[in-house]
């Protein structure tokens, strides 16, 4: 499979990997306190998590191809992608704290992006300033360590490995939260080796396949059985590092499968993949969203009589999508205001 397919399904991808975060936001639970049953639902549910892994995979795989065809302009980029990334942050960081009545300090504290420093890295949307710092890193890892590497296969691995172990070594004196973003430095990193491969024009191999479908079935089984507790704690952090090991080929095979469906039956694919395209391109905005929607729905008096009526979820989900793309549409028209000036 040629590593350029997964541009082809790049923008669907990531909104398939959108949609599986939101499951694992929003979900019903439906054998919640039924012994072995329980715990596998939430082993299962677990599962959706390292979708954030994928985005990170995908987002370093389009900022290589970005990259590479050169004219750079560290100004122009920062601006983009602050442009890109915060409007939807400071919208979302607005409504989570209201949803939460976590008070003006709060809301202040996460506009600033300092709430990690003061209120605890997981009580805010996490995801968003760990894409935009990752993101405002990623031209002088490019530039200065990856593209002079005659060697870059070996050098991505190198540099994965010392972020692993940086992540170790701050992790006795870092909250358990900030795992989240620390351990998803390596598959930040392997993206740029994907998608400088795509330019390329080199692929993945059938044994390549083969064995990132065995590491992924591998890491997730060993996911599911970290989090019943049926596999013992040897690292406070294991379980970010399992999630490298699903992440690249779910990527890679969720690629292969949408490139087989569009040639065998290419009107489902053409539909599937508008669908998936649609929540791609707005996926930052419909994140920013979800979480403070559906806390609002579930806990807020103003939609209990819906609550009484019928789950949440589906309207949830019908109202996030609805205020993502509203957001999408506010950030779209003002950053094309910003770079008109």
């Amino acid at each position: 499979m040629p590593y350029a397919q997964i541009s082809r399904q790049r923008t669907a991808l990531m909104g398939a990997a959108a949609l599986m975060i939101f499951y694992f936001h929003v979900h019903p639970m439906f054998f919640s306190g039924v012994p072995l049953l329980g715990e596998l639902e939430d082993a299962l549910i677990y599962l959706l998590v390292p979708a954030a892994d994928v985005f990170l995979l995908l987002s370093s795989y389009g900022l290589a191809h970005r990259f590479a065809r050169g004219g750079f302009s560290w100004r122009s980029y920062a601006a983009r992608r602050i442009g890109r990334t915060y409007p939807a942050l400071f919208v979302g960081n607005i409504c989570y704290g209201l949803a939460l009545r976590a008070g003006w300090k709060w809301i202040l504290a996460a506009e600033l992006l300092l709430a990690p420093f003061f209120y605890g890295f997981m009580p805010q949307l996490w995801f968003a300033p760990t894409v935009l710092a990752f993101s405002l890193l990623a031209p002088a890892y490019y530039f200065h360590i990856y593209a002079p590497s005659k060697r870059r296969a070996r050098t991505t691995a190198l540099a994965m490995l010392a972020s692993v172990a940086l992540g170790a070594a701050l992790s006795p004196w870092i909250e358990a939260d900030w795992y989240y973003a620390i351990f998803r430095v390596p598959v930040f990193l392997l993206g740029f080796l994907w998608g400088d491969r795509a330019v390329r024009g080199e692929s993945i191999s059938r044994r390549g396949l083969t064995l990132l479908a065995v590491l992924m079935a591998v890491g997730a089984a060993a996911c599911a059985a970290d989090l019943c507790g049926w596999l013992p704690d040897v690292l406070p952090w294991q379980r970010f590092l399992l999630h490298l090991a699903i992440a690249p080929g779910a990527a890679a095979l969720a690629s292969l499968l949408l490139g087989r469906l569009e040639r065998a039956r290419a009107g489902v694919a053409r539909a599937l993949r508008a669908v998936l395209t649609f929540y791609g391109r707005m996926s930052l905005e419909f994140y920013c969203v979800q979480e403070a929607i559906f806390i609002a729905m579930q806990y807020g008096d103003f939609f209990a009589p819906l609550r009484a009526r019928m789950p949440v979820y589906l309207p949830c989900f019908a109202l996030s999508t609805l205020a993502g793309w509203l957001l999408k549409l506010a950030c779209d028209r003002l950053t094309g205001r910003v770079a008109a000036r």
